[in-house]
């Protein structure tokens, strides 16, 4: 200490306050004399600047009554200091002085809380002042109805100091559960509590005020996983586990969230039940009590979400492990194509809102948002053409992206085939497949001729599949003339696009 004033007694010169610091430097050695002869240096100085700088005339008058006690003076300067303390708040250096001064204040918290309050409001925001409140919140824990601006300001600046006793932090966990609000700095007040401490309690406190706040990020998900693990009971504390959990998770869930789950898990949204149903096929053996727990709950959302044409990563893993050949129907069969073709298209332009998938042979579009960057468009055709559409309306050819099938379960596909064909794109890659190697027989050409019905070919694709019908006939007509099968589907034909189509030469 008394290197430390002689720096700055270096820097800025003497004064009359430095000399105080100094006589109280020789009070604590118990070297009164000594101090004596420090407050006798600084007498004049201080006494002509009384009414200036009230704060040092009051810290010189008491360390002279530590010198030569006098309790009718003492009582003066009680007086006094609560006056000039009534008159500005910002003197503020006073308050330490007058509990040093009137131990019946340390025995009145409720006042000494008020004077702190008033201080506050009146801006005071020194560390002394924190460390002040400190010490009345450590006096009388139960004083603290809420924790409120001042509170938090003062429990702020004094966790992780090793000031703050149990009891106080027993009330601060306590009032954390029943407050309303998530508050960032109460929040990083606690995180500062339970680096020092590691009270169970006060894990609790952080998850029950992230859950508050709605808090999903990374460094959520490490509160709730502590949590967990320290077998905190808390309400909706298994909930927001889930929904923090990283995208990158690959373990098996804890046994207690997924037993706390089998029993419901309706409650969760659409996204986070795909996530829990998932982790449970992935990483759970079939035999296993836990997975038949689920078994049908999981058949159930995965029937839902499909007729729903509902489509990602997580649904994708669902899918591949539910949807069996033999439970395909009819109804099924008109929903599932769309969820088998599906891939995940990545853009990262920022910029781009929506894709738009085009295709050679028809006419129509559709497009598909993109969220956060990720879109799952169905694509049925090799020729399929991509487009990015951004919040204008603008479209781009030339945006870089990643294209991935989320799906390959071609049995699936034949069997939806079979028991629908006339599932439009599902027909066109059969069409696709009759083009590039000829119609067969009358079944191809029976699925040409009806796709040809379809208003929204392209006129050049109608073309190409025409003169696939037309060729199959010519070789009909030349091989068994006499079956003449194919005549009245010719004689329909616009005569004109007919011999357009065909090879140039009439039937």
């Amino acid at each position: 200490m008394e290197k430390a004033l002689d720096e700055i007694e270096l820097m800025k010169g003497e004064s009359g306050l430095i000399k105080l610091l100094r006589a109280e430097c020789r009070l604590f050695a118990g070297e009164k004399s000594e101090a004596a002869l420090f407050l006798d240096e600084s007498r004049d100085e201080i006494l002509s600047q009384r009414q200036e700088k009230k704060e040092i005339y009051c810290y010189y008058q008491y360390l002279r009554l530590e010198i030569q006690p006098d309790e009718y003076q003492r009582e003066s300067l009680v007086r006094l200091m609560k006056k000039y303390m009534e008159e500005d708040q910002h003197l503020f250096y006073l308050f330490g002085l007058l509990t040093k001064s009137d131990s019946r204040m340390l025995e009145n918290p409720p006042a000494l809380l008020a004077i702190l309050r008033r201080q506050y409001e009146a801006g005071v925001r020194s560390p002394f002042f924190y460390v002040w409140g400190c010490h009345v919140l450590n006096s009388a824990p139960d004083l603290m109805r809420a924790i409120g601006p001042m509170e938090l300001q003062i429990l702020f600046s004094s966790a992780g100091k090793g000031i703050i006793e149990k009891r106080l932090i027993t009330q601060i966990c306590r009032l954390t559960l029943t407050a309303k609000h998530y508050n960032r700095l109460h929040y990083r007040m606690l995180c500062r509590l339970y680096k020092e401490t590691s009270e169970k309690e006060v894990l609790e406190a952080i998850c029950s005020l992230l859950i508050k706040g709605e808090c999903r990020n990374l460094e959520a998900f490490s509160w709730y996983e502590k949590g967990i693990r320290a077998g905190i009971s808390l309400t909706r504390l298994y909930e927001y586990y889930i929904y923090a959990l990283p995208k990158n998770y690959c373990y098996l869930l804890p046994k207690e969230v997924l037993l706390y789950f089998s029993y419901g898990g309706s409650e969760l949204d659409l996204y986070s039940r795909s996530v829990l149903y998932k982790n449970v096929l992935v990483y759970l053996e079939p035999v296993d009590p836990l997975y038949q727990a689920y078994e049908r709950v999981i058949e159930k959302f995965a029937t839902e979400q499909l007729f729903e044409s509902r489509i990602d990563n997580y649904l994708a893993a669902i899918y591949e492990r539910i949807l069996l050949k033999e439970v395909v129907d009819l109804s099924m069969a008109k929903v599932l194509p769309s969820i088998l073709r599906s891939y995940r298209v990545e853009c990262s332009n920022k910029k781009m809102k929506y894709v738009i998938v085009c295709y050679e042979e028809m006419t129509q579009e559709d497009a598909f948002l993109l969220n956060d960057g990720v879109a799952y468009v169905p694509l049925f055709s090799e020729h399929s053409i991509l487009l990015f559409q951004d919040a204008y309306g603008n479209r781009y050819a030339n945006i870089p992206y990643k294209k991935d099938p989320v799906m390959e379960r071609t049995e699936l596909e034949e069997r939806c085939f079979e028991l629908y064909p006339e599932h439009s794109m599902l027909r066109l890659r059969v069409c696709d497949q009759i083009l590039a190697d000829g119609a067969k027989d009358a079944k191809e050409v029976q699925i040409l001729e009806s796709t040809l019905e379809d208003p929204n070919l392209r006129p050049f694709y109608q073309k190409l599949l025409l003169s696939r019908v037309i060729e199959y006939y010519q070789k009909q007509s030349e091989t068994a003339p006499e079956q003449g099968e194919g005549a009245g589907y010719l004689l329909k034909l616009d005569k004109k696009g007919t011999y357009q189509a065909g090879t140039g030469r009439s039937l």
